[in-house]
């Protein structure tokens, strides 16, 4: 009878184990999430200069594929932090037993979901996209191929919505910017072909909509 008892003690101590080293792991996920959106931030203001230099080329186009780059980035580590706070509630359930399958899933999730993240965030030499060369190319392809394998909870229209009014907020600072100068009035068509056309979406990249964690909000 001692013996029974002392073995149920035990696996009781290795259950509870199990348990802190699980919640351990999520904290640590939604602390990677955190230090991704505070690198994220960070490079903002930079490729939106770019996304300037872009627009005054009257490279629309690539201008476009560095904005996408960001709100799908934005919205992905948001959704992945939204996801593992449910997940963090989940792993304090008092009924650990029955949801040891959903959360360890939730992890797995969580782990992939930060790997792309974390590619994304990793794409080097952004820059060459401003160049007229093959390599610009190379690297505009890079970045679309990079973040569609991020996922969105928003539809393909809202979010072509989003990234066309960020877009045309940075074509009034860029026409600000350049007044009534003559690289301003040789790139007034193209300015007026985007404003025909903002609308369309037949050069967007598809977006997944796929979520990287999937634990239902109770």
């Amino acid at each position: 009878m001692g013996q029974s008892v002392s073995i149920r003690k035990f696996k009781d101590r290795r259950r509870v184990t199990s348990h802190d080293k699980t919640v351990l792991k999520v904290k640590m996920q939604r602390d990677t999430v955190k230090r991704y959106q505070r690198k994220l931030e960070n490079s903002l203001q930079h490729e939106k200069n770019l996304v300037l230099i872009l627009l005054t080329k009257g490279k629309v186009e690539c201008a476009k594929c560095l904005l996408r780059k960001q709100l799908v980035l934005m919205d992905h580590l948001r959704q992945t932090d939204h996801q593992l706070e449910l997940l963090e509630r989940t792993v304090g359930d008092l009924e650990w037993s029955t949801t040891q399958a959903k959360v360890f899933e939730g992890l797995r999730a969580g782990h992939l979901a930060l790997k792309r993240a974390n590619e994304v965030l990793s794409i080097r030499k952004v820059e060459l996209i401003l160049e007229e060369t093959a390599q610009a190319l190379e690297k505009q392809a890079e970045i679309n191929k990079m973040i569609s394998t991020l996922g969105t909870t928003r539809s393909e229209g809202s979010f072509n919505e989003s990234l066309n009014q960020e877009l045309d907020s940075l074509l009034e600072t860029t026409r600000s910017r350049a007044g009534s100068s003559s690289e301003f009035i040789r790139n007034e068509p193209i300015f007026k072909k985007f404003s025909k056309t903002q609308n369309k979406t037949s050069g967007d990249v598809r977006i997944s909509r796929k979520p990287g964690i999937t634990i239902a909000d109770n």
